[in-house]
């Protein structure tokens, strides 16, 4: 990785949790202001959203940004994650590919980004092109 997608990853990570792909860190952070000793929940835990591969598109316009967020209700316990596609000038990201999807990559040319799903019941490559549609 070059030294300029590498600070892109960086800021990009930085974005992603000040945008909101982490909303409860700044609810966690005031509680522990006050409190001599903060302590870190389970529920805390897993109310913040992990934030996993990071590709940069090959004109440094764009990134992809594998996210999981935990699902416990009485049928699931189990992290899912989505990819969400972020423009770096604004730093704004919108879920993009929906879940199960992780692994994301570029094509060479940019148009198209491909990502790792089992969706179908099997573990395999999609893509998905820039301009929108459905993978």
């Amino acid at each position: 990785m070059t030294k300029t997608r590498a600070h892109h990853s960086f800021v990009l990570a930085v974005s992603v949790v000040l945008s909101g792909a982490v909303p409860h860190l700044g609810a966690l952070r005031a509680q522990s202001i006050g409190a001599a000793t903060a302590i870190w929940t389970p529920r805390q835990a897993f109310a913040v959203k992990r934030i996993g591969a990071v590709a940069v598109s090959p004109d440094a316009r764009w990134a992809a940004v594998e996210v999981s967020e935990a699902i416990m209700d009485s049928t699931h316990s189990e992290w899912r994650s989505s990819v969400r596609l972020c423009r770096l000038e604004r730093a704004d990201c919108t879920e993009w590919v929906e879940t199960p999807a992780n692994a994301p990559a570029w094509s060479a040319d940019g148009r198209w980004l491909v990502f790792a799903s089992n969706r179908s019941g099997k573990r395999n490559v999609w893509r998905k092109s820039l301009a929108g549609g459905r993978a």
